[in-house]
């Protein structure tokens, strides 16, 4: 467990140091301002996984709220939360795609290996992408891989949700809290 944690510090060191001078960072007010102008929004949160449980994603048509991947949810904004994340809430914009960048599995969290595969099935590299998380710092690593893998127009939502809704921008929450 221990030198799992030391790698994957490591691994995010170097992450950080290599590519996060590439990936512009947008505060939230830009971030809602490019959604409505025809960006995608792509929520990667993490998703969590039990065991040995296969990992697949489903197609969602209808550009809704679906931000958190129950398994995995494929739309139109990328997300990248938990379960209980997406539980408390998530931005309320259309065009929403929920990839998860990570998940969170009984050994820790891991990287989605099928992150760029999933994107590529339903973003062309030419769409015009918002990359948000719970705070900034995942969406900052995928946005970083996305931009190394030839996407031409993705930004980072800096601040995450965790900033969307200190700046009482709109949110959608189960209807059990409403």
């Amino acid at each position: 467990m221990g030198v799992s944690c030391i790698i994957l510090v490591l691994g995010i060191c170097f992450l950080l140091f290599c590519s996060s001078g590439a990936v512009e960072t947008v505060d939230v007010y830009k971030a809602k301002e490019l959604i409505q102008s025809g960006h995608r929004y792509l929520d990667v949160r993490c998703v969590l996984l039990l065991y040995s449980c296969p990992v697949f994603y489903i197609i969602v048509l209808s550009f809704t709220s679906c931000f958190e991947v129950q398994l995995l949810v494929r739309v139109s904004l990328v997300v990248n939360r938990t379960e209980e994340e997406f539980n408390r809430g998530h931005v309320d914009v259309d065009k929403q795609l929920n990839i998860a960048y990570m998940f969170n599995t009984t050994q820790g969290r891991v990287k989605n290996p099928q992150f760029l595969e999933q994107v590529i099935s339903v973003c062309s590299k030419d769409d015009h992408l918002i990359v948000g998380c719970q705070s900034g710092v995942r969406s900052l690593h995928a946005s970083a891989e996305l931009l190394n893998s030839e996407f031409k127009h993705v930004k980072n939502m800096g601040g995450g949700y965790a900033a969307w809704i200190e700046n009482c921008l709109p949110v959608k929450k189960p209807k059990a809290e409403l």
